[in-house]
C-alpha cells in the first residue's frame, strides 16, 4: 500500500476497503468522499473525511474518518556564501525522502 500525503487521495474505493477490512462496512459501498476541515502545517496535513455510501449500505457506518499525514520540514542552511533549502517530506515510516534545492 502507498503512504497517502493529502486527503485527496482517499478514493470512495479505498475507503470501502478499509471500512471492510475493519469490520464496519459488510453490504454496500463508500461512494463519495469530501474533504472537510483542512489544515496544513509544515509538521502534518490533517482532515476529516465526510462519507457518503450507497443506497444498498445497513449497519453502524461511520459518517466521517480523520486523515492525518506527515507534512512538509523547511530548514534554511546557511553554507558560506550560498544558502541551500533543504526540504524534507517525512513519512510515517521515518524514510529519508529528501531533496537539497541552492538558491
Amino acid at each position: 500500500m502507498d503512504i497517502l500525503t493529502h486527503p485527496e487521495a482517499v478514493t470512495s474505493e479505498l475507503a470501502t476497503t478499509w471500512l471492510r477490512e475493519q469490520g464496519s462496512l459488510s453490504q454496500g459501498e463508500v461512494v463519495s468522499v469530501t474533504v472537510d476541515a483542512l489544515r496544513s502545517t509544515d509538521l502534518s496535513v490533517t482532515a476529516s473525511l465526510r462519507l457518503s455510501y450507497s443506497p444498498d449500505t445497513n449497519g453502524d457506518v461511520p459518517d466521517s474518518l480523520f486523515f492525518k499525514a506527515a507534512g512538509t520540514i523547511t530548514v534554511w542552511v546557511s553554507l558560506g556564501k550560498s544558502i541551500v533549502a533543504l526540504s524534507m517530506v517525512c513519512s510515517i515510516l521515518q524514510q529519508d525522502c529528501g531533496s537539497v534545492t541552492t538558491v
